[in-house]
């Protein structure tokens, strides 16, 4: 009896260390979709709530997102179980934003003013946004390492705008925290909106406080760096149009081995 049930813990943490450091294994991907569904699911509750018409509805959200904090919290205790460097990932900034899922969770069990709790949450609950970022890092190491020549530029086209999704849900979040006040911040989505004005290069709604023009230049500055990226994905897909989807350098390599062999083979 004690047999079996030692042995439930050893395959307990092989099938999580695959899950979590096998990134090309089917339970991997499981895992990975699992989790991108809680993320997205709790950035969605975090803005809906965030809507006057939906007040109704708190009590379910409430369920929700602390369902979801749990889910959280117990990923990161598989994560840092399995990980082989614990300490690394313990103080890395992925670490970091993982621990951040799910202190909404530890905040509620103090007894805090309501309004530093709302406050808080505006930030910390929706910065699982930035989440979204570490799984498309590890898609994109995924898709490298079947060697697709091919998908490289619909890849770069997913990265962007995963990137662009990611970044204007968690700018929109802290410019609602900061510049809420105001009509056109009083909810998520319009921040939102208005955060992806900048990235449009046409101009948001002036703020009215420090913090918020600030955080403008922030934004601005991660609008840039879109902008640099989307110059790179147009100039691929472009490219690809004009010249066909091969890889040039890869050919050029595999003429030069056959050419070698050939040599070889007169000699």
């Amino acid at each position: 009896m004690l047999k079996n049930q030692s042995g439930k813990l050893p395959h307990l943490k092989s099938v999580l260390t695959e899950a979590f450091n096998h990134h090309d294994s089917p339970t991997s991907k499981i895992a990975q979709a699992l989790i991108v569904a809680a993320t997205v699911i709790s950035v969605a509750v975090t803005i809906l709530n965030s809507v006057p018409r939906f007040e109704t509805y708190a009590t379910q959200f409430l369920f929700i997102e602390h369902s979801c904090a749990t889910f959280f919290m117990f990923e990161f205790m598989a994560r840092l179980w399995t990980s082989p460097h614990k300490r690394k990932y313990l103080f890395s900034f992925w670490g970091f934003i993982d621990i951040l899922s799910f202190v909404p969770l530890i905040v509620a069990l103090f007894p805090l003013p309501a309004a530093m709790v709302a406050q808080q949450l505006k930030v910390l609950l929706v910065i699982r946004a930035f989440r979204i970022g570490k799984f498309t890092r590890a898609y994109v190491e995924g898709v490298r390492t079947e060697e697709s020549h091919d998908a490289s530029h619909e890849l770069n086209v997913k990265v962007y705008f995963l990137a662009l999704f990611s970044a204007a849900i968690g700018n929109g979040a802290v410019m609602y925290a900061i510049e809420g006040h105001q009509p056109h911040y009083s909810t998520i989505p319009k921040a939102i909106l208005e955060v992806l004005k900048i990235f449009m290069a046409t101009a948001a709604w002036p703020t009215q406080t420090l913090y918020g023009e600030l955080f403008i230049l922030c934004v601005r500055f991660q609008a840039l760096c879109l902008l640099g990226l989307l110059i790179e994905v147009m100039g691929n897909f472009m490219r690809n149009i004009l010249f066909g989807h091969g890889d040039t350098s890869h050919h050029v390599k595999q003429d030069a081995v056959k050419s070698s062999a050939i040599s070889r083979d007169d000699g």
